[in-house]
């Protein structure tokens, strides 16, 4: 993206830089990943990779004592600063030096909401330059835009610098031509149950009116494609873990 292009006008339609968003989102992030962040120890070494203002970098801080996050832009590498969160500046043009000089460094990298910002003939290489900076056998999480979704194309043009969406298996694709393998494939933050879902409230209405239209779209999908639609995930985004090999 160019310089003379300011994405906080993107930026800030959802985000609003307080310590309560932070505090907000933390919630959000253990219910949708934290039986997940669980599984890694304590002392694993974790980046997050396209980190934004460092929300998701205050909630790993929670659970790992050795935490960073990089981002590309400046306002919001600030804005975490401002929350005194372990987020640097990577610019674009040092991405490949970057790599060179951290191999086998990071025992746990998430990649969200980043890949589909990569001009596609870029994404490949992009990934095993990234995938680089992993121990073997480490483990990377990247979440993207679901081609899948009953809402793909709102969430593949609602940001202007997303260059493409996926499906599972153009995902398995980048992954596998990168270096990682044994690919997983878990719920995305809009495929978590709200707790006690199973109790009947007025408050859950929106819930239940979503999980009655990806049903009817789950079966139009396996009507259309038989048995592939039954690994097909509908949310608004897919998110997997994959290994190094």
């Amino acid at each position: 993206m160019s310089d003379d292009i300011d994405y906080t006008i993107q930026y800030q339609r959802w985000h609003n830089d307080t310590s309560e968003e932070l505090e907000s989102d933390a919630k959000l992030y253990q219910h949708w990943i934290g039986s997940i962040i669980k599984q890694h120890s304590a002392d694993s070494k974790v980046l997050d990779y396209g980190c934004g203002f460092g929300s998701f970098v205050y909630y790993l801080k929670q659970y790992f004592l050795d935490v960073e996050g990089l981002d590309g832009s400046k306002h919001q590498v600030a804005v975490a600063k401002r929350n005194a969160l372990p987020v640097e500046i990577l610019e674009v043009k040092e991405f490949s030096l970057w790599s060179a000089n951290s191999p086998n460094k990071y025992d746990v990298i998430f990649l969200l909401d980043v890949l589909e910002h990569v001009p596609v003939v870029e994404q490949i290489n992009f990934l095993r330059i990234l995938v680089n900076t992993l121990k073997p056998g480490g483990v990377l999480y990247i979440k993207v835009p679901n081609a899948n979704s009953l809402l793909a194309n709102r969430w593949r043009y609602i940001d202007w610098t997303h260059h493409s969406s996926f499906t599972e298996a153009s995902l398995d694709f980048v992954c596998l031509n990168s270096g990682l393998d044994n690919i997983e494939y878990f719920n995305d933050e809009s495929s978590v149950k709200p707790r006690y879902w199973w109790l009947p409230r007025w408050g859950l209405r929106g819930f239940y009116l979503k999980s009655i239209y990806r049903a009817v779209w789950k079966l139009y999908l396996k009507a259309e494609l038989g048995k592939q639609a039954e690994s097909i995930s509908v949310g608004y985004n897919l998110f997997a873990r994959a290994r190094k090999l």
